[in-house]
């Protein structure tokens, strides 16, 4: 007896934007492996300038990972946290026939403040660290100095959004119960 049944109406059907998640999806591990491999890559250099043990190179290895999966999942929740009510505030008040433009313009502006602020960093980063190799510090010191004043711009710019965003939030509305249906209805 052979099953001949017809295929179910709730099977997968991949759609274009299925393969994009995947994709990208896909291209996040890649970076993840990446990024590995190039601790992995360094760590003759780092075993020989801090004098490490082959068991002291692997616990580098899993001091770099632990806390780079840890911001991982701490970044995704803070994503869950802030973007759907971003996204919910920019589109409330906007009629059906504008969700489109709307959602476009919230999505184009947060790329492109991602970009800029990625932009300002590297530019500070590669300018410090050519301003200490011409001072005559080697590869490994100017390389230091450019990501610390790297790491100390991004603070800078967090902490400058963060007091940005407490200043143009509002009081009135906070505590109210939203009909997500109502405000997309409307």
């Amino acid at each position: 007896m052979t099953d001949t049944a017809a295929p179910s109406s709730a099977a997968f059907v991949w759609t274009r934007r299925h393969v994009l998640a995947l994709t990208v999806l896909c291209l996040a591990a890649l970076l993840d492996t990446i990024d590995v491999t190039v601790v992995n890559v360094a760590m003759p250099a780092i075993r020989d300038s801090l004098h490490f043990s082959e068991s002291g190179l692997a616990w580098m290895v899993n001091a770099y990972l632990v806390p780079f999966g840890g911001f991982l999942l701490l970044g995704g929740r803070a994503g869950d946290l802030m973007i759907v009510p971003t996204s919910i505030a920019a589109m409330s008040g906007v009629t059906a026939a504008r969700h489109g433009v709307a959602s476009a313009l919230l999505n184009v502006s947060r790329q492109l403040g991602g970009a800029l602020g990625l932009a300002v960093i590297s530019t500070v980063v590669a300018s410090s660290t050519a301003r200490s190799a011409a001072a005559g510090h080697g590869a490994q010191v100017a390389l230091t100095a450019g990501f610390h004043t790297g790491f100390i711009v991004a603070a800078v710019l967090v902490a400058l959004s963060v007091v940005t965003a407490a200043g143009l939030l509002r009081e009135e509305g906070r505590g109210e119960h939203v009909n997500l249906i109502e405000l997309q209805a409307g």
